[in-house]
């Protein structure tokens, strides 16, 4: 929860009190408003995902970090044809170191075994050819073929594990052996693409309130939209799941926020979205007092003035 007071002293109100009480009651409105718009953006910044070294999820950077790693857990599960280890002793021995040169020749991949690490970085090259002969060497090549995107789209939901498959240790060391080849690496990319417009897609709600409450809100006279500047396409080309709900009878006063797909796979809890958003704004809430504003309303109001003046 984050706090801020407004406290008028209508005794120290002059002239025409219920038209002050109406005026001031909007402007609470429009503060509350503007606040909630302002936190929203702050989670914006701190939900996943977000740059490596924390935070600024609102920049275009943080969409790239996401998308970045959609390739990498769809590369850990799928191979193309011709391309893994396994394959290199499919004919036997003929051929076969040529082969596993070419493989080696590439960069480490990221679906690799620690067994086939090892390999892959051992400086003497007969001895590593030796030790992949023995895992793979007439042994029947067990990775299973796909032949298409909602195969691969299957398969990969089979191996996440709080919305991720590289993070959490995966895939199964099954997979991680023997791939599941497709063949063709446009087909990957095909499957990735797809993937990668989802991405922003938790912080939908978030977005949601700032676009749908966040404009032409006049604050101490001054027309304000509260927090989209600037924001980049991967949020905003999302949609619903936010809501905003305002409770303004009574002296206390407050409005409530939520996003109701931000901790999806434990997202939100594991970037600690929702501990880092207040201390930002209660910071900023700081270096900017309301009771001050409102004081000055008042006198302003006494003298005459507008009440924004």
């Amino acid at each position: 929860m984050i706090t801020f007071g407004i406290r008028v002293k209508e005794n120290k109100v002059k002239g025409d009190l219920g038209k002050f009480r109406a005026y001031l009651g909007t402007l609470t409105n429009n503060l509350l408003t503007q606040e909630a718009c302002l936190t929203s953006r702050s989670a914006l910044k701190y939900a996943p995902p977000i740059v490596p070294t924390g935070g600024k999820g609102d920049t275009a950077a943080a969409g790239k970090m996401g998308e970045r790693a959609i390739d990498k857990d769809v590369r850990a599960i799928f191979a193309v044809q011709g391309s893994t280890l396994a394959s290199v002793f499919d004919g036997g021995m003929g051929g076969a170191l040529e082969k596993f040169q070419v493989w080696r020749a590439k960069p480490n991949p990221v679906k690799s075994s620690t067994l086939l690490s090892k390999i892959h970085k051992d400086t003497d090259e007969l001895r590593a050819f030796g030790k992949a002969a023995n895992i793979y060497l007439n042994k029947p090549n067990k990775s299973e073929f796909v032949d298409s995107v909602g195969g691969m789209r299957t398969i990969h939901e089979m191996q996440r594990k709080n919305g991720r498959v590289v993070r959490e240790g995966r895939p199964s060391a099954q997979v991680k052996r023997y791939p599941y080849i497709v063949k063709k690496d446009s087909m990957i990319k095909q499957y990735v693409k797809q993937r990668t417009m989802q991405v922003g897609k938790l912080k939908s709600g978030w977005w949601e309130i700032i676009k749908t409450y966040g404009t032409n809100l006049v604050v101490f006279g001054r027309v304000v939209n509260a927090g989209a500047k600037g924001l980049p396409k991967y949020i905003t080309r999302h949609g619903g799941n936010g809501t905003m709900q305002k409770a303004l009878g009574g002296n206390s006063k407050r409005v409530t926020v939520r996003n109701l797909i931000g901790d999806s796979d434990g997202a939100g809890l594991r970037t600690k979205t929702r501990d880092l958003v207040i201390r930002d704004r209660q910071a900023a809430i700081a270096k900017r007092p309301y009771q001050q504003y409102a004081n000055r309303i008042v006198r302003n109001w006494n003298n005459g003035l507008t009440a924004n003046a």
